[in-house]
């Protein structure tokens, strides 16, 4: 009777185990995406999440802005377009604080990414001391994105 019961429920459960492939590929779909998608390079969004994920809890650069200088030389201007000064690639700009100007000190925050070399300068404008330090380069490590279960 128990040889029975376990050949039954190896024959019922069988059947389900062999299609793991539609199962995730309906996963990604519910998602709205696709296996390409998961392959592809980060794209803006995400890299502007991993730099502010970095600077609010891993580095908190506020704290060092006396270390900070005022010009920075990893990053060369071509008119207004930022470029890497060691490849002359350019560069993206993402503002990750940009407060009004009619606080009482308000501070702009703006970051500086090479995607070539996965790095990036962080700059920050203003405070109650009118800051304008420039701190870097700041390595990015950017993971494959991993799928909720």
């Amino acid at each position: 009777m128990k040889q029975a019961m376990a050949i039954l429920v190896v024959a019922l459960a069988v059947p389900g185990c062999h299609d793991h492939g539609a199962l995730e590929e309906h996963r990604l779909a519910s998602r709205g995406l696709t296996k390409d998608d998961l392959e592809a390079p980060p794209n803006d969004n995400e890299i502007r999440a991993a730099i502010t994920r970095d600077v609010r809890q891993t580095w908190l650069p506020e704290a060092e802005l006396k270390k900070g200088s005022p010009t920075c030389e990893g990053v060369r201007f071509e008119g207004a377009r930022p470029l890497c000064a060691c490849d002359n690639e350019p560069m993206k700009i993402f503002t990750i604080r940009n407060d009004a100007v009619d606080r009482q000190y308000p501070v702009r925050e703006t970051v500086y990414y090479c995607a070539k070399r996965s790095i990036y300068y962080y700059q920050y404008q203003g405070g109650p001391r009118q800051h304008n330090t420039w701190l870097g380069p700041r390595r990015l490590r950017l993971g494959p994105p991993k799928l909720p279960e």
